[in-house]
């Protein structure tokens, strides 16, 4: 089938009850799928088959299910994972001309995609650069030592550097240094010109350097320039209310001119009233005047006498007439002038309220400047405080105290210079980290530029309190060009606050501190970003956070992972290394085309110190280092085989006839007894007699025996003694000289038997059938021979006294004994096939000796128990290598020996 689905993991929640999770995927074995439990804090747990759970579906293209066993439910708090897992290994083995099933095919091509997904899905989840980003290597060989106590990070041209270090907070100093320090150093100043500032040493410096000489210091934190700017903005705050004073000085002047000019329009309208009382006296003046004159004029008389008094009060007249005039035209201007007073007055009135607006209006964007400057100052210091508190310097021993003799915080840090080693706190015990964040340094240092940037602020704070107190000192006509002023610097004192607060906010969502587990959220409950680095107090390492993936990595490997690092890099330079098996590929190349065969035979062939025990099949062999021996398995046991083959039976201590011995027209001969357990069937005749059917049985010792029914004082007596039943040698034997002739059977406890421990015989004994002599044991010689007329006998067995027996077949010797065993003419083959035992379990040959080892199951009924096949192979030696010979296809291959002594 195809693989049309890169899905090879499956995710669910527990709920506590639920034992049945879904794979979605096939796998071709039970085996081949992997059960994890994540808990609440990140612990990941492998659980296992059958102990944990079962897996139905195996083959299925669209998966199956994984059941837990009963009272194993995952709980509400964990996570369960189900991902493939297939095993890295090529199983299919072709055989040349042999048909190809496209199954099998199929198969091993759906294996090499399912593992090639596996793989991507780790690759996945790895730390590693963008398609379209550069890096010259991601490889590094610095070595232990130079990279103790480091930090991984980047260098200038954004390459990886293990040799990047966090500063080293030595202490206080006055700004001319009493000491040498060397780069990375952080050193705060006590001189009152620079009192407070912090800088870090950018190059080795020596004792007499000023803080502030940039070729070796860098300033840090600026905390003069932070206290000025809180200065500066008291002083914006008392300009400010100086500005107050003087508008509110400015509303009363108004208010007195406004009263001014009410009175004025009050003395002008008195004015107009009085001219308007004039001009009425004046036109009753003219009016009386013209009553006088038209009097004149009715009488002479009166007028004559008149004339003179008219004539006065006529100029009298025109005079008041012209004063009247006068008045009027100076009551006029009064109210003209009157009313521009008042006009006046108004306005006055309409500025001073609008200076006194303000003047209010600049008295709280002062105070507010104010305000936020001091903010802006506290703000500095809490960051400077706050990174006093996390990065306690340079100690010798573990601190209790941070460097203001408070509780110490978690996740603070210092160097100890006894260990040579960075310490994070865990909030009860100081922990030595294999890592360090540089992400830290990074947002350290991002506070530093907003703290920079907060000084910078209120230093334009200062500038725009100071043009604010210049304007509110000038006029309160400027008040309202101070309060936009004073606006802007609040403005720009919250813009700093702000920014000092971000950096503040930025480091504590980037470096988390300590923590028990992996964190879900940030320190302010919102999401995690991407980068994001804490301490793990449980594990002792650090870990960064992979947005992408949602998880927590580690920064250092674990004590596995680098077991194994360890492990390929000494067999980089090792005496079994990697390179060597580079240079020899061709070769592990051609074990590999053929490692079906090499697994075959490492099954069958096998070297040890005792007899294997396990993966046993019926024809095994195995060579044992123990007793120097190569042994053979039976199917219930191992049996030895003698090295060079059976050549001479001499060679087995306890040889055994698995049927009758054919002597193929030969003699058995040679010198020792022959002990037979069982009957002595002969056919013919032993030295002419008929053992089988003679009937004498020593008859006539029973002729001459005595009265004495219990003994016989001495046989010799009896010429022709004859027992009438069974002789009771008691644990005697029959001696003498002389011949002993028997007719008839030879018994033993009443069996037929040729089995004698020993015969002693001076002379010759003779055993024959119907007078024909069969077997002559010549007592004075050293022959055991057949002789009877009929050659064959002579040519299957002869045996010469304290000597040999040897065995022929058609008169050629075939087997004989000798001095150190047996000696052997020909193949040795068992009575019938695939039955019979060379040794035995209690029984093993010490050493086989041969040449060339032939191993065939060809002629057995069954193939072997692991592939059914049958083969015909042969071991051959050379005189550096082993070597095994196909014999049914003609391939020869090589052993792979290892030297060990």
């Amino acid at each position: 089938m195809t693989i049309s689905t890169t899905t090879i993991k499956n995710s669910y929640s527990g709920d506590g009850s639920n034992l049945n999770f879904t794979y979605t995927f096939k796998i071709t074995d039970q085996d081949d799928i992997e059960v994890i439990i994540r808990s609440s804090n990140g612990t990941e747990t492998v659980k296992t088959i059958t102990t944990n759970y079962t897996v139905s579906g195996v083959g299925n293209a669209g998966g199956g299910t994984v059941s837990f066993v009963s009272g194993q439910a995952p709980s509400s708090t964990e996570t369960v994972i189900l991902r493939r897992d297939t095993p890295q290994t090529q199983t299919m083995d072709l055989i040349d001309n042999d048909p190809m099933s496209a199954d099998t095919i199929e198969d091993a091509h759906d294996k090499a995609i399912a593992i090639a997904q596996e793989l991507q899905e780790q690759i996945d989840r790895s730390i590693k650069l963008s398609r379209t980003n550069t890096m010259t290597s991601t490889e590094f060989t610095v070595d232990a030592a130079t990279r103790a106590n480091k930090i991984l990070a980047f260098d200038s041209a954004g390459e990886i550097s293990v040799t990047q270090e966090l500063g080293t907070y030595k202490g206080t100093d006055a700004t001319t240094t009493t000491v040498a320090y060397v780069q990375r150093d952080i050193v705060k100043s006590t001189t009152a010109a620079q009192l407070n500032n912090v800088y870090i040493c950018i190059q080795d410096s020596p004792s007499g350097t000023l803080l502030t000489n940039t070729s070796y210091w860098s300033l840090l934190v600026d905390a003069v320039s932070a206290a000025s700017s809180a200065t500066a903005a008291a002083s914006s705050a008392s300009a400010a209310a100086t500005s107050e004073t003087n508008a509110a000085t400015s509303e009363t002047n108004a208010a007195t001119s406004e009263s001014n000019a009410a009175t004025s329009e009050t003395n002008a309208a008195s004015s107009a009233s009085s001219a308007s009382t004039s001009a009425t006296n004046a036109a009753t003046s003219e009016t009386n005047a013209g009553t006088s004159e038209t009097n004149a004029a009715s009488s002479a008389t009166a007028a004559a006498s008149s004339a003179t008094s008219a004539a006065s009060s006529a100029t009298t007249a025109t005079a008041q007439a012209s004063a009247a005039s006068t008045s009027a035209t100076n009551a006029a201007t009064s109210e003209s002038n009157a009313s521009t007073s008042e006009t006046n007055a108004a306005t006055s009135a309409s500025n001073a309220a609008t200076s006194e607006t303000n003047a209010g209006n600049s008295e709280t964007a002062a105070a507010a400047s104010a305000t936020t400057a001091s903010n802006a100052a506290t703000t500095v210091e809490n960051i400077f405080d706050n990174f006093d508190d996390r990065f306690l310097g340079t100690k010798t021993s573990d601190p209790t105290v941070d460097n203001d003799g408070n509780a110490l915080s978690v996740g603070a840090v210092y160097y100890n210079s006894t260990a040579n080693e960075v310490r994070f706190y865990n909030g009860s015990s100081w922990d030595a980290p294999a890592a360090s964040a540089a992400t830290s340094a990074t947002n350290a240092s991002n506070s530093a530029t907003a703290a920079a940037t907060s000084e910078t602020n209120a230093a334009t704070s200062e500038t725009n309190a100071a043009t604010s107190e210049t304007n509110a000192a000038a006029s309160a006509s400027t008040a309202s060009t101070q309060a936009t002023n004073s606006a802007n610097s609040a403005t720009a004192a919250q813009t700093a606050q702000t920014a000092a607060e971000t950096a503040l906010d930025t480091f504590d969502d980037r470096f988390l501190g300590a923590k028990s587990s992996d964190p879900t959220l940030d320190n302010d409950g919102n999401a995690l970003i991407d980068g994001a680095l804490y301490w793990n107090n449980s594990d002792n390492v650090f870990k960064v956070y992979d947005l992408g993936n949602t998880q927590w990595n580690r920064t250092v490997p674990t004590a596995s992972d680098q077991t194994k690092i360890n492990t390929v890099s000494n067999d980089l330079s090792g005496s079994n290394t990697i390179g060597t098996v580079a240079t020899n590929i061709t070769n592990v190349n051609d074990v590999a085309s053929n490692i079906s065969g090499v697994n075959s035979f490492a099954e069958r062939y096998r070297v040890a110190s005792s007899d294997p025990t396990t993966s046993l099949d019926q024809g095994d062999l195995a060579f044992n280092t123990s007793g120097s021996v190569l042994k053979y398995y039976d199917g219930s046991s191992w049996q030895q085989i003698t090295a060079g083959g059976i050549t001479d039976i001499v060679q087995d201590s306890t040889p055994q006839l698995g049927g009758n011995l054919d002597l193929n027209s030969n003699d058995i001969t040679g010198t020792g007894n022959v002990n037979i357990t069982g009957n002595v069937s002969l056919t013919g005749t032993v030295d002419g007699r008929d053992i089988a059917t003679d009937g004498t049985k020593l008859d006539t010792i029973a002729t001459s025996a005595t009265a004495n029914p219990n003994a016989i004082d001495n046989v010799v007596e009896d010429i022709t003694p004859q027992l009438g039943g069974n002789l009771d040698l008691n644990s005697n034997n029959i001696t003498g000289t002389g011949n002993i002739n028997i007719t008839g059977s030879i018994t033993s406890n009443g069996v037929n038997t040729s089995s004698f421990n020993s015969v002693d015989i001076s002379g010759e004994l003779n055993l024959n059938a119907t007078g024909t002599n069969i077997i002559d044991f010549a007592g004075t010689g050293t022959n055991f021979r057949w002789l009877n007329s009929n050659p064959v006998f002579e040519s299957v067995f002869t045996a010469t006294r304290n000597a040999e027996i040897s065995l022929k077949y058609n008169g050629a010797e075939k087997l004989a004994t000798t001095s150190t065993g047996i000696d052997v003419t020909g193949n040795i083959e068992p009575d019938a096939n695939d039955t019979y035992d060379l040794g035995a379990s209690g029984n093993v040959w010490r050493n086989i000796y041969t040449g060339d080892l032939h191993l065939s199951n060809e002629a057995k009924s069954e193939g072997n128990a692991v592939d059914g096949t049958k083969g015909n192979w042969t071991i051959q030696e050379g005189a550096e290598d082993l070597y095994i010979l196909n014999n049914k296809t003609g391939k020869k291959y090589k052993f792979k020996l290892e030297e060990i002594s």
